[in-house]
Order: structure tokens, then C-alpha cells, then sequence
């Protein structure tokens, strides 16, 4: 419950304005790195949109794209973030979707370019097509 509790609070306060405003006024989706995992999971993007990474972790962390097949290298990451630290990065077609952070592999999110499911009808039967 305590996890809980803190996790809240500290999305809550990271994310105060959903979305970031920077000097061009170009609005900027924030995906927050906490102790516990990535939020949002999934972030819906658009190609040349730019997120912003925020460490909210009590230590340091990174991001990085999931290897696609027979590569070593991640097509992208962010560097170490230390507690508050913020990295912007640009979205592009070609962009790996999927990432982790470097807490644990198991600890995941995606970009997706579809629309965000609105319809709470439509949730309720993904979910349930999604649990076999």
C-alpha cells in the first residue's frame, strides 16, 4: 500500500502538467522512470514529436530501445539520469518502439503511433481478449 502511495505522488507531482510546454510552445509528452517501473506504459506519439524522460527514481537510471534482431547495439538511450534529470528525444518512423530501463529489463514500456483507445467498451474487451 506505502509503494502505492508513493508511486502516486510521485506521478502525480512529475506529471502536474500532463504535457511539457517548451520555449517554441511545442507541446511534450513526459514519461516519468520511477522506482517501481515507467509511466505511462505506453506513450501514443506521432513521428518528429519529442518525450521528455524524467527520472523520478531515487537512483540513477537509463532508458534504452530494445535490441532488434541481430543487433548489439540499442538504436537509441538516454544517458545515466541522475534523480530529476530529464533527456528529450525526438520520435521518427524508424524509431524502436519498445524500451526498458536499466533498473531491469522486466521493467518496460512502448511508443505507439495508433490512437489512444477512448472508448472504456473498447477497453474492457481488449483486456479480455488479451487474457487467455
Amino acid at each position: 500500500m506505502l509503494r502505492r502511495t508513493v508511486l502516486t505522488a510521485i506521478v502525480a507531482a512529475s506529471l502536474a502538467p500532463s504535457v511539457w510546454a517548451d520555449s517554441e510552445n511545442t507541446e511534450r509528452q513526459i514519461i516519468v522512470i520511477t522506482d517501481y517501473g515507467i509511466f505511462p506504459m505506453v506513450t501514443y506519439v506521432h513521428a518528429g514529436e519529442k518525450v521528455i524522460f524524467n527520472n523520478q527514481a531515487e537512483a540513477s537510471r537509463s532508458v534504452r530501445a530494445v535490441l532488434r534482431s541481430g543487433e548489439t547495439t540499442p538504436d537509441w538511450q538516454t544517458p545515466t539520469l541522475a534523480h530529476g534529470e530529464t533527456y528529450l528525444l525526438q520520435i521518427e518512423t524508424d524509431t524502436v518502439l519498445e524500451f526498458y530501463s536499466s533498473f531491469s529489463s522486466k521493467i518496460i514500456g512502448a511508443f505507439s503511433f495508433d490512437e489512444p483507445v477512448e472508448d472504456i467498451e473498447k477497453l474492457d474487451t481488449l483486456a479480455f481478449e488479451y487474457e487467455e
